[in-house]
Formats: C-alpha cells, structure tokens, sequence
C-alpha cells in the first residue's frame, strides 16, 4: 500500500552503500533531506547516485545535484552530465 512520508523520512529508509536514481523534479524538496540525514547521522553514506541530466547551479550554491557534493555521502556518480554540479565536480576532480 503506497504511503506519504515525508522527505526526511523517505530519505531515513535508505541504507548505506545503496543505489539512488534521481530525477529533476522535486529536486529542491527531497535532495536537502540527504544532507540533512547525513550531517546529523552520517547516513545515508557510500551512495551511488545516478541522474541523466546536470540540475545545476554551476556555484557553491546548494541547489541541485549539489546537495550529494559532500565527501563520505557519495561513492559513485553515474551521470549523463555534470558539468552544471560545481561540488559535484569538485568531488570528481
């Protein structure tokens, strides 16, 4: 039976070490809840995260893909692009 959680804990229900397909829509409700989770438990950890598109923005800014820029968060990247992800091609480099 299908449930309505909320991004935090829809997030919480991810173990370490998974697989996360992404997509651009709702970016900017569910994508913070990763960091939020992770600065506060250090989980979800060891992520692999693939998307088919580069949701910017090109800055520090923590928008986008840049909410899974942070070291420890992220294993592996599977993208079509990211060159619009400054973290995240700063993580790659």
């Amino acid at each position: 039976m299908a449930q309505i959680v909320s991004a935090d804990e829809a997030v919480s229900r991810i173990p370490d070490g998974a697989v996360v397909v992404v997509v651009p829509m709702p970016s900017e409700e569910v994508y913070p809840a990763f960091y939020r989770l992770f600065s506060r438990n250090g989980s979800p950890r060891d992520l692999t995260v693939i998307w088919s598109a580069g949701l910017g923005p090109f800055s520090t800014e923590r928008k986008g893909m840049n909410h899974f820029g942070y070291p420890g968060m992220v294993k592996r990247f599977i993208a079509g692009h990211v060159g619009l992800n400054y973290e995240v091609v700063s993580m790659i480099a």
